[in-house]
């Protein structure tokens, strides 16, 4: 099923070139989805029109073009860029972003609805800003998530809400910057919404929105969440954000996450030898880095709650000294479970 806002009056336009951002690794499209994507790419580009696939990793680790082929199954007449927040990047509107963005009549971006911690949803705006920009664009944006001092994040931010969001505003104007023409494809499900950029992205996130919140009667003192998507310790943290919602203050949340690739990014490790909180904060506060932020943010967890990891494949010797341990053996007696980690918002009726 698609949901077009509008169709966009790029298609009676011929264009010589199209760019397709698409996510990482760390956001899946299944082939159905992605088939009507492509789709949508070939309507705009016409019969002259190339088009060009821009894997949006952010601060991520690129991966290479070929693995980026197989996974996503982009035809080999598509050439494939996979974005470096390292490599040379164009100025523009006080931001930097990838120059590939600027070699095109269109810039299609393409991907799945997800909740943020801090952005309210993924998807969108955040397909180039932050998944196309370099590591001091990423780095500027991301600080727009924390107050004056970054004692706290900033009023507003969370999963699943727009309104306000100082986050949020500071990535759709960074993409506005682009002085390239952009349509929105947002995936909800396999459902795709087509059409203006911010508008789409707004009416999908309302929809992801219905379609995976929940209410629980009240708070939980004992807590399970697991993750579905485990990779690292860096991206499961957001389970605990989910699971911090309905959990009462120094309640036990049990993370069942193994975190095969361990903590993460080596800056988000380093973030944990800090001797406090304070401490920690203060050093964001100087030098502001995404990684230092979200090891901050797991602090901050592990503080209000008492907080046991399920794995084998993490450093407790290290996670002990903020208060996180490893859980002994699976919970059986919680009060409430988390199966969809981040992937579902759980509300506390009212």
């Amino acid at each position: 099923m698609t949901m077009a806002l509008s169709r966009a009056d790029a298609y009676s336009v011929v264009m010589t070139a199209v760019n397709l951002i698409l996510p990482d690794a760390t956001r899946k499209i299944s082939p159905a989805a992605m088939s009507r994507i492509l789709e949508i790419a070939g309507l705009q580009a016409k019969d002259n029109g190339k088009i060009n696939a821009i894997i949006a990793t952010g601060a991520h680790k690129p991966d290479q073009s070929k693995d980026e082929r197989a996974r996503l199954g982009i035809p080999s007449d598509i050439n494939i860029h996979v974005h470096d927040c390292d490599s040379e990047h164009r100025e523009a509107g006080g931001y930097e972003f990838d120059p590939v963005l600027w070699e095109s009549d269109l810039n299609i971006l393409a991907g799945p609805i997800s909740f943020h911690y801090l952005a309210g949803f993924g998807g969108g705006r955040k397909l180039i800003a932050p998944g196309c920009a370099s590591r001091k664009t990423i780095n500027q944006l991301h600080r727009q998530s924390y107050n004056a001092d970054c004692s706290a994040p900033a009023e507003s931010t969370g999963m699943g809400n727009l309104e306000s969001n100082p986050f949020h505003e500071a990535l759709s104007q960074a993409c506005d910057a682009i002085d390239i023409p952009n349509i929105g494809i947002c995936i909800v499900d396999d459902d795709i919404f087509e059409g203006p950029l911010h508008s789409t992205h707004k009416l999908a996130c309302s929809e992801y929105q219905k379609r995976n919140s929940f209410t629980v009667k009240s708070s939980g003192k004992n807590t399970v969440v697991e993750v579905p998507h485990d990779t690292d310790l860096y991206q499961a943290h957001k389970a605990l954000i989910a699971a911090a919602r309905v959990t009462d203050n120094k309640g036990r949340i049990t993370l069942k996450a193994e975190c095969p690739d361990g903590l993460g990014p080596g800056s988000f490790s380093d973030g944990l030898q800090f001797s406090s909180i304070d401490e920690h904060a203060a050093a964001l506060n100087a030098d502001f880095s995404v990684s230092l932020a979200t090891s901050l943010s797991l602090r901050r967890l592990a503080n209000r709650f008492c907080i046991a990891i399920a794995s084998d494949s993490l450093p407790f010797d290290l996670l002990t000294t903020i208060g996180i341990t490893k859980a002994s053996s699976p919970d059986t007696e919680y009060d409430l479970h988390l199966p969809y980690g981040a992937g579902k918002l759980p509300i506390i009726s009212k």
